[in-house]
């Protein structure tokens, strides 16, 4: 391509030396320099919805944390009146799961809408695309467990003499 380009200049140059012939590239060249934008805008993008995906999680884990923390003479008190460990466990997990549920309903709508008007802008995907929202439902759902995990296991090891004494 590179000995025609030149061939083409000339060519060109003596059927209209008026006319300005420049960036003359082969069609794989040209193609790889548009698509080169939308690869660094979909990378930026993947990056940053990893990053929220984690602060959500971080979030998550904070919020179901602290709920703990308010209610150790509770769950203490279950574990004294004979709830079992796994039972406290659950209890949080349950707790988080419905927290995720509701996040997970608004969240999809709102992202439907939102898919609506950037359809034009979105490439293989449709705006009502299923596998794409299962998925994503999916991975939020995981973050949002493995963010309660945590939480939980430390309400199921409550002690329940040490939390019933305030301390």
């Amino acid at each position: 391509p590179e000995a025609f380009v030149a061939t083409l200049r000339q060519v060109l140059a003596e059927a209209e030396p008026a006319l300005p012939v420049y960036d003359i590239l082969p069609i794989e060249e040209r193609v790889a320099r548009l698509l080169s934008q939308d690869a660094v805008v979909a990378q930026l993008t993947t990056v940053f919805s990893g990053i929220s995906l984690l602060l959500a999680g971080l979030g998550l884990y904070g919020t179901i944390s602290y709920g703990v923390n308010q209610r150790v003479a509770e769950l203490g008190l279950r574990i004294a009146l004979g709830a079992d460990r796994r039972q406290v466990l659950w209890l949080v997990m349950r707790e988080a799961i419905v927290l995720v549920a509701i996040g997970s309903v608004a969240g999809l709508s709102l992202a439907y809408l939102a898919a609506r008007g950037l359809g034009t802008v979105l490439y293989g995907v449709g705006p009502a695309d299923p596998f794409a929202y299962g998925t994503g439902a999916a991975l939020l759902l995981s973050v949002g467990l493995a963010a309660a995990y945590l939480p939980a296991l430390r309400a199921s090891r409550i002690e329940p003499m040490r939390a019933l004494a305030g301390g």
